[in-house]
């Protein structure tokens, strides 16, 4: 009997070292497939507030033949090097036509549309004047975000919310305004996928596998219902960021463009984000008055577009490869926006941060 205890105790303990030894070789693997440059970032400072742009001070003092991109991470590029994320890919695609045109990302990871118009706010305030600015959501764009925060009072204002949607902004704004609150094991969660590309990528694996079987997985699988329910506060919060943002670059007579950038884990032409990207896209624009593109037709029916573009097996974000196609699709949107301009606009200066 007490053989037959050690015995089994042995092959737990070499079951466990087998498992351990096999992850760890995993962790090598995935961290040598996510391998990247490390992206360095500028601290700027627009109208009293603070930004951190892969873009230099220096790029932003003459603005004149440039198109400013906003959006998140997916703009700014997360997996790629500054001139290969979807800004830098365009501006070279551009200027290899021999178009007079550059492009300055000021992408910032974990923003949405709220900060999106206040950016945009705050970069007229200096006196810039670009050629054209390209607005860049995804599709977790549809949560509230922090930059909300900025415009409750106008929000409150507007006559739109309920008083169900003033309280859920309000709670939003408070946890905003103290991070330092967050919960235990939030933090926890967030201390593993730092540490761990194993974690990473079954976390990834649980995130498909309940999307796909449309279950809830930290609220992932919601996003769905947010961006097909026009009348739902998500959309609403959204129409209101695009319009605002619409309002600024108009007053300013500079021509924009709202493009939806698609996941890039299901390009396939039934995922459901296609069709609701393209409903998205026609309400937004009648909202706001503004260019409003899906960004599928970037990816579908292309030739050498695979099902998954993802930077790694860890890295939901867009590969470099998927970044320049997109960028050829974002060229030929602007193209006939930039057309409509009947003069070059006179060279803008922005005081130096």
């Amino acid at each position: 009997m007490l053989s037959s205890r050690r015995e089994t105790l042995a092959r737990l303990a070499l079951a466990s070292a087998a498992t351990l030894f096999a992850l760890g070789i995993m962790e090598v693997y995935l961290r040598l497939d996510d391998r990247r440059p490390p992206m360095e970032l500028f601290r700027v400072e627009l109208s009293g507030h603070p930004y951190s742009f892969r873009e230099s001070p220096d790029r932003l003092r003459d603005l004149g033949h440039a198109v400013v991109f906003l959006g998140d991470s997916f703009t700014q590029g997360a997996a790629c090097p500054r001139e290969e994320a979807y800004p830098g890919a365009l501006e070279r695609l551009a200027q290899a036509r021999g178009l007079d045109l550059e492009a300055r990302n000021l992408g910032i990871g974990g923003t949405g549309p709220f900060h999106y118009a206040g950016l945009a706010e705050d970069l007229l305030a200096t006196g810039a004047r670009p050629l054209a600015v390209v607005v860049t959501l995804f599709e977790n764009d549809i949560e509230l975000d922090c930059g909300a925060c900025r415009y409750e009072p106008e929000l409150d204002a507007s006559g739109e919310l309920l008083d169900s949607d003033r309280e859920e902004l309000a709670q939003r704004c408070a946890a905003c305004r103290a991070p330092q609150a967050r919960a235990q094991d939030e933090r926890l969660l967030l201390g593993l996928h730092e540490a761990s590309y194993v974690w990473r990528l079954l976390r990834r694996a649980a995130a498909g596998f309940a999307v796909a079987m449309r279950w809830d997985f930290e609220g992932m699988a919601r996003r769905d219902k947010k961006w097909a329910d026009p009348a739902g506060l998500p959309r609403r919060l959204m129409r209101f960021a695009v319009a605002r943002t619409g309002e600024q670059l108009r007053s300013a007579g500079i021509p924009s463009l709202v493009l939806l950038y698609p996941g890039v884990v299901s390009l396939r032409p039934d995922a459901p984000f296609v069709e609701l990207y393209r409903r998205a896209a026609e309400d937004l624009s009648s909202a706001s008055g503004l260019a409003v593109r899906s960004g599928h037709p970037a990816f579908l029916g292309r030739p050498n577009v695979r099902e998954d573009m993802t930077y790694s097996l860890t890295d939901g974000h867009p590969s470099c490869e998927a970044h320049a196609m997109f960028a050829a699709f974002a060229l030929a949107e602007l193209g006939p926006l930039l057309a409509l301009r009947s003069a070059p606009p006179a060279a803008s200066r922005v005081a130096p941060p």
